[in-house]
């Protein structure tokens, strides 16, 4: 396109020329649209776009370009980013695992890369843990045998069972078994007196068997063939006098001791005699004895029938051993006592001194006489004269309720008591007004019974059937004699009857004596029997016993063996040493410890 454009003169303002402006016009391009694809997790560099496209999805950008002819073109940019696959799981394995051809012995997480239908990688993650199959051993000693896992080994040796560990892999365990025997043995001991063996003491003689354990902890059975043959010991006791002698063992003795003689019995043990020698030492005793004038002294061989004064007699005679003996009697006379008393007492009154129990009941002059008896025996006459003055005493009985009073002489009286009001009359004797006042409680009475399960209770008022085990309380509200409140209660326990089942074991021709019962079963076999008791708390109580009565046994074998062997077989242990029938017998007992005799 052409214009015509004028020209003007700046400095003068004036149009100047006028000249041709052609103008070419260039067109826009109209929008333009690029597309491209990529995989998740690409880092995208293009038509001057670069970004990580961590996301699947699709983006759009706007570019801006120019044309050859300088004109602007708008451009859009399509990003299409497809999804990248990830994937994972979890695998537990003993020993190892294969996965994709691979094999895997230790635990982790293993990653592998694919490439998947979109042609974007593909990852899946194993997260793998591997358990490993265990191999264990231990060691033990046993007696006899040994049970592992329900298996019984009797023998040494080494033993493998397999398991399952935790974990479900193969556990193989191997056992190291040593197996001991128990043992049995014994030995003859004859001596004197007591024998002690292992703490033991043992007095008589027999066979004794001890339990031990051997070095490794197994049942060891020793028997003791014991022949114990007593030894003696006598105490003699013996008397002598002062003037005699005793012949023992060959001594002449004259003074006390122990004497001890030691001898040997027919066996060879110790046979002691001791001799507890008394020799009784010359007796002179002097007594002091006391009579009353008249009196007559036996004692001590000594027959002095009136004595008169004071004085001293000497007399000789056997003592209580039979030795001689000197005695002197200092005898002393006491002459008879004569005392006199005189009182003045009021009516009512009472003398109680002295030996004397006067009551004043009237009054006037009394005498009263007591024929009595000295510290040391002889007659003693005490007089008392009573010179008895009038007076006056009345009472009074009364009975109330707690809570209540008792108006007495102006005083307002609540608790029991004797309460005395007293005059005097002209003569100085009192005239005394008692009130004897019982206040009286309110009664509270408490009765405990023990009763059995059925039986009743019917005492005081009551009316009780017990029909259960327990405490029960019950109570009545009545009024004493006096008419005061009174309150009853009985606390009850009901103890329970009791019925007992027992089981147990004998053997033929015992007697079960236990749990009460006195039962003697000579055949075998099942028995029952029944014991009507009583409980602790006096309650009937029955026990019934299933008694199993087992058999004794007896086992007769026929063996031979060559002369001068030793038979061991079946529980013997000897030798015999000529040619000939022998019978041997052997003690033992059954599993239920019942007599069992191999002949």
């Amino acid at each position: 396109t052409t214009f015509l454009v004028s020209n003007y003169n700046s400095t003068t303002g004036c149009e100047s020329s006028k000249s041709a402006l052609t103008i070419t016009i260039n067109p826009t391009y109209a929008p333009q649209y690029i597309f491209d694809t990529i995989c998740q997790n690409t880092h995208y560099q293009n038509h001057g776009i670069e970004q990580d496209f961590n996301q699947a999805g699709d983006f759009s950008f706007d570019l801006s370009q120019s044309s050859s002819t300088s004109c602007d073109s708008v451009v859009t940019l399509y990003v299409h980013v497809k999804p990248q696959s990830i994937h994972e799981f979890t695998v537990t394995e003993c020993n190892e695992y294969v996965w994709d051809g691979t094999p895997y012995a230790e635990s982790g997480d293993y990653p592998k890369t694919y490439t998947a239908a979109n042609q974007c990688d593909s990852t899946v993650t194993l997260h793998l843990t591997i358990y490993p199959t265990s191999t264990s051993s231990f060691s033990t000693t046993a007696c006899n045998s040994y049970i592992w896992n329900n298996e019984t080994y009797a023998t040494s040796g080494d033993y493998v069972q397999h398991f399952d560990n935790v974990h479900g892999c193969d556990s193989t365990v191997t056992l190291h078994l040593t197996i001991f025997e128990s043992k049995e043995t014994s030995f003859t001991v004859d001596t004197c007196g007591p024998y002690t063996w292992n703490n033991e003491t043992y007095t008589e003689s027999g066979e004794y068997t001890q339990s031990f354990l051997t070095s490794h902890q197994c049942d060891s059975t020793v028997t003791l063939h014991l022949t114990t043959h007593p030894f003696y010991n006598v105490e003699l006791h013996e008397d002598i006098c002062f003037n005699e002698s005793y012949i023992f063992n060959g001594q002449t003795l004259t003074q006390s001791g122990v004497y001890t003689a030691n001898l040997k019995s027919i066996n060879q043990c110790d046979s002691i005699v001791t001799l507890h020698l008394n020799v009784y030492p010359e007796k002179r005793d002097s007594i002091t004895a006391e009579v009353c004038l008249n009196g007559s002294y036996n004692e001590y061989g000594f027959n002095i029938p009136q004595a008169t004064e004071t004085q001293y007699f000497v007399h000789t005679n056997p003592d209580v051993n039979g030795c001689d003996s000197t005695m002197v009697l200092h005898l002393i006379v006491n002459q008879p006592a004569v005392t006199t008393f005189n009182v003045t007492l009021c009516q009512g009154g009472h003398y109680t001194e002295n030996g004397f129990d006067f009551t004043a009941t009237q009054t006037g002059t009394f005498t009263e006489t007591q024929s009595l008896h000295t510290i040391k025996g002889c007659d003693s006459t005490v007089t008392l004269n009573i010179t008895v003055n009038p007076a006056y005493q009345s009472s009074l009985h009364e009975d109330i309720c707690q809570g209540e009073s008792y108006i007495f002489h102006g005083r307002a009286l609540t608790e029991t008591g004797i309460y005395v009001d007293t005059l005097s009359t002209d003569l100085g004797c009192d005239s005394v007004v008692t009130l004897y006042l019982m206040v009286h409680q309110h009664a509270t009475t408490i009765f405990n019974a023990t009763l059995c399960v059925g039986e009743s209770y019917t005492a005081h008022g009551f009316n009780f059937t017990a029909t259960e085990e327990g405490f029960f309380t019950q109570t009545q509200a009545l009024h004493t004699t006096f008419g005061c409140d009174s309150t009853v209660t009985l606390n009850i326990t009901v103890h329970p009857t009791h019925v007992t089942t027992l089981t147990d074991d004998i053997c033929a021709g015992e007697t079960y004596t236990e749990n009460g019962f006195n039962v003697t079963e000579m055949q075998p076999g099942t028995f029952n029997h029944t014991l009507n008791l009583h409980n602790q708390f006096g309650c009937d109580s029955t026990v019934t016993l299933t008694l199993n009565v087992h058999p004794n046994k007896q086992i007769v074998l026929n063996d031979q063996v060559c002369a001068g062997e030793p038979y061991q077989n079946n529980g013997f242990d000897t030798i015999f040493r000529r040619a000939g029938n022998y019978t041997l017998i052997h003690h033992d007992q059954t599993d239920f410890g019942c007599d069992s005799t191999t002949t």
